[in-house]
């Protein structure tokens, strides 16, 4: 996820410079030693420079539906280029990749692409349907920008690190078989859920008190020295 969002940030900034990629692949792009990634071939002359095979592999290229040369297909020749790359990082090959020219142009143009979803089922879903909107046959189907799919990636990569981090939950719960009830729910949404029980007001003050936890749920009917409406008093 990283190293993508810096090859879309990266062309991103060339589109905002009238620059056209063309070749958004492996070959093109340097992991240097110190972890940055360096984008290698620009077409400065604002047509696209040219792939493997000495042709571009966007499907409306290999088709032979839009020229190569035509600056104004550039950026969804490089959109569609981006959603190769996220293919060959994901698994280390791009798609329809093959040492038969004519074979590789083929999928390019006419093959359903390969999902990110049953390539890498560990990545996020959202992720999946980001490359298959990249990876659209049809240059219009694609994203409009550089720019949004960064946006769209930033969106990602955010959910992932807000699912990696413990969420820290209290349970104020008399009931022992409903606080089990309970945090087995909060454990369903969202699986890195630290779950506390309390069973009733002094024990669950000590607990916000050390713990601070991001979610309390407290039964509306405590009893005791402190009632559910106390106990909401002290929480504020």
């Amino acid at each position: 996820l990283a190293r993508l969002r810096t090859i879309v940030d990266a062309v991103a900034q060339a589109h905002a410079q009238g620059i056209a990629i063309g070749d958004v692949s492996a070959s093109t792009i340097l992991a240097a030693p110190d972890g940055r990634l360096i984008l290698g071939r620009l077409s400065l002359s604002q047509v696209p420079a040219f792939g493997p095979h000495d042709q571009l592999l966007a499907p409306e290229i290999a088709s032979g539906e839009v020229e190569p040369t035509d600056p104004a297909a550039a950026a969804a020749i490089d959109l569609y280029g981006l959603g190769c790359v996220a293919i060959e990082l994901a698994r280390g090959t791009p798609p329809f990749a093959s040492g038969d020219r004519e074979t590789e142009l083929r999928g390019h143009a006419q093959a359903p692409p390969p999902r990110l979803a049953e390539l890498r089922p560990d990545l996020p879903s959202d992720l999946s349907d980001l490359v298959e909107w990249l990876l659209a046959k049809t240059p219009r189907a694609r994203p409009a920008s550089a720019d949004e799919v960064l946006a769209q990636l930033d969106t990602i990569i955010a959910r992932v690190r807000a699912q990696a981090r413990p969420i820290r939950v209290l349970l104020v719960e008399h009931d022992a078989p409903r606080a089990r009830w309970l945090t087995s729910l909060a454990r369903r949404a969202h699986a890195a859920a630290s779950v506390e029980i309390a069973s009733e007001g002094a024990d669950a003050t000590h607990k916000l008190h050390r713990d601070q936890p991001d979610l309390v749920v407290i039964d509306a009917q405590l009893r005791g020295v402190m009632n559910a409406l106390e106990l909401c008093m002290y929480a504020r």
